[in-house]
């Protein structure tokens, strides 16, 4: 197992020279989800769904795009925009995947403890 200093050595290692991208990238997923969410913001009921929707494939595009540029592979500045077509399913059921473990574990363990839990008789 790495201690936290081999940790941040590896990760220096890994971007020493490569920082420009990697920056640029993270901002332009910020614009672009404020600028996306204000929009939507403004549409009553949908709009916040609608942002739901949209911000789980971003996210999921987001962090694949670094893994990619961790291995040296090509991305491009805005590819978390123009693959949400082709990544809309893989990313909700990553998505529904963590969701139903996290509930599962919750369920465990607060069924397993000794709270107790408020009940209207």
């Amino acid at each position: 197992m790495m201690v936290r200093s081999q940790i941040k050595q590896a990760a220096k290692d890994n971007l020493r020279g490569r920082w420009t991208k990697p920056v640029v990238f993270t901002l332009l997923y910020g614009i672009i989800v404020y600028l996306i969410q204000l929009i939507l913001a403004y549409i009553p009921v949908i709009g916040p769904i609608a942002s739901f929707v949209v911000m789980v494939p971003m996210a999921y595009i987001f962090a694949v795009s670094f893994m990619r540029m961790k291995r040296e592979e090509d991305v491009g500045y805005v590819d978390f925009l123009l693959k949400i077509p082709d990544n809309f399913v893989a990313s909700w059921k990553v998505f529904g995947r963590s969701f139903n473990e996290n509930a599962s574990i919750c369920n465990s363990s607060c069924s397993n403890s000794n709270i107790a839990w408020y009940s209207r008789s």
